[in-house]
């Protein structure tokens, strides 16, 4: 997967991500517009963190599907996608409120990741 392509399915899965992505805001883009894997997911742990509660539960729920999805085996080699959600996703939304609300939405292999980094309420 390009970061494009991870670009486009983060906006797609909450279309007002675009917006903060294109933001002067957003220091994961370099000086010439390009952008890795790992800069889209730490843009979009900052998005998830603050807008959480308005995405639609449909989506929220395809986002960790997609998540799921992408992450591998734990005994397996990683893949760039694999490393750039695990370590600029859901590592970033560990310990907080959204985090706790994304856990319940998690699949074993992104729960598995994700719980080794998380500590429970009170944040």
């Amino acid at each position: 997967m390009r970061p494009r392509d991870l670009l486009r399915k983060f906006v797609t899965l909450a279309p007002a991500f675009e917006a903060q992505w294109e933001s002067d805001s957003n220091y994961c883009r370099n000086e010439d517009g390009s952008f890795s894997l790992h800069g889209v997911c730490d843009e979009f742990s900052s998005f998830f963190r603050h807008n959480y509660t308005a995405l639609a539960a449909a989506a929220v729920t395809e986002l960790f599907d997609f998540v799921e999805w992408n992450l591998v085996e734990p005994a397996a080699d990683e893949t760039p996608v694999d490393n750039a959600l695990c370590t600029c996703f859901l590592e970033n939304i560990s310990s907080e409120p959204c985090g706790e609300f994304a856990r319940e939405h998690m699949g074993r292999k992104s729960r598995a990741f994700f719980d080794q980094w998380h500590t429970r309420p009170p944040y």
